[in-house]
């Protein structure tokens, strides 16, 4: 069985692990010039990617981190890249 893919295709992406599921947040689409603000969550058992609540700001190349039973979101860029 193939896995799900992403809602929408995107870049610059970093993912973490926590409770068997994957989360991602952010990333670049359409060329590199739109930003995400979503986080997203993939579960295996369902095979299903899941919208959690959108991040304060779009943002990619963050840095995401599982510490005690929470995820943080870290840095990241606003913008997108010069053309």
């Amino acid at each position: 069985m193939e896995s799900a893919p992403l809602p929408s295709p995107r870049q610059e992406i970093y993912a973490t692990t926590f409770d068997g599921r994957i989360y991602t947040a952010g990333g670049l689409t359409d060329g590199a010039t739109v930003v995400k603000d979503d986080f997203l969550v993939y579960d295996p058992a369902n095979n299903r990617w899941d919208q959690l609540p959108d991040l304060p700001s779009a943002r990619h190349h963050i840095t995401l981190s599982a510490v005690n039973g929470v995820i943080y979101a870290l840095g990241g860029f606003s913008g997108g890249f010069p053309g």
